[in-house]
């Protein structure tokens, strides 16, 4: 679960968001979990290479955000869309 805080009309909401609430498969924390040089680059040029794995979508949640905060989407779900 990621934890966020919105402010909204002068007053702060927390909750939490769910891989769901990206269209995004759950998966589990340890799967983030790098491990040794050679490690973390072969993980990152699988990523790069457009792999579908919890790192990539770690990214998508991130820039999803990123996009909804801009103004580039109206939800998470169309963020993510638009960031794979």
């Amino acid at each position: 679960f990621t934890h966020r805080a919105v402010l909204e009309q002068g007053t702060i909401r927390q909750d939490r968001l769910a891989p769901e609430d990206f269209k995004l498969p759950p998966h589990l924390s340890d799967d983030l979990i790098g491990g040794d040089v050679q490690t973390n680059a072969a993980a990152l040029l699988r990523l790069l290479k457009g792999e579908k794995n919890s790192y990539r979508n770690s990214v998508l949640a991130n820039t999803a955000a990123v996009l909804c905060l801009h103004g580039s989407a109206k939800n998470l779900k169309e963020a993510v869309t638009k960031a794979a």
